[in-house]
């Protein structure tokens, strides 16, 4: 089973970069077949055991899953959400952001277009874009869950019409190789400095000065793939 950020799609498939794996794993199988059973009118078969699906769950899961990391933070133990989506704009996610911030939630967030979160005032909190050759479409969610990161890749974005409207696949990476990679990814697209801009206090975004050496993510992935 090939589980996936989005874009089946050949027309745009070489400008656009999504995430995706192959699974056997019997749990998120199991879970497939109801959700697509769910989905074609066949049967109503909730809660999934390991996947988060919009617009039933997934809201309410990435609300628990930030308030559990600020009772993290407030006992002293590792809490930081990293996630990498192309807009945010849903309210009610927002506003929680603000809150697992303000008790001490380390937030950082790549967001390739609409961004109505505003860094202003929360130290806490750091948005940063990466507009380069390729448009980056993946989603990505990371918990850090007390020092033991839960990874999830997703077709949602945090918005409105994602969340509370359309039919989404929220994914964990069960596999501790694989989610260790995609994690590691993150980190290293959090440090490219060639093409990505930074969310500033006053709204507006300023490019990320290139430092030595520099960082070009999307080209450094080009020049891995072709050995």
């Amino acid at each position: 089973m090939h589980i996936g950020t989005g874009n089946y799609n050949s027309m745009t498939a070489t400008q656009y970069t999504d995430m995706g794996i192959l699974t056997c794993d019997r749990g998120l199988g199991e879970d497939a077949s109801a959700f697509f059973n769910v989905i074609t009118g066949y049967s109503y078969t909730f809660p999934m055991k390991e996947l988060i699906i919009s617009p039933y769950t997934t809201k309410q899961e990435f609300i628990r899953r930030l308030m559990h990391e600020k009772d993290n933070a407030a006992i002293g133990l590792p809490a930081r959400f990293r996630a990498k989506m192309n807009s945010l704009s849903d309210p009610e996610m927002i506003d929680t952001i603000y809150e697992a911030a303000e008790g001490g939630v380390k937030v950082e967030l790549l967001v390739r277009g609409i961004c109505c979160l505003r860094v202003g005032g929360h130290e806490n909190i750091e948005v940063r874009s990466i507009i380069g050759r390729f448009l980056e479409h993946s989603r990505v969610y990371i918990f850090e869950t007390g020092g033991i990161p839960q990874c999830f890749i997703s077709s949602a974005d945090l918005m409105g019409r994602n969340l509370d409207k359309r039919v989404e696949l929220t994914a964990p990476l069960k596999d501790p190789g694989i989610s260790s990679d995609v994690i590691r990814l993150f980190d290293r697209m959090w440090e490219d400095n060639t093409h990505t801009w930074r969310l500033g206090e006053n709204d507006s975004y300023e490019r990320v000065l290139e430092e030595m050496p520099p960082v070009d993510i999307q080209q450094d992935l080009l020049a891995e793939i072709r050995g």
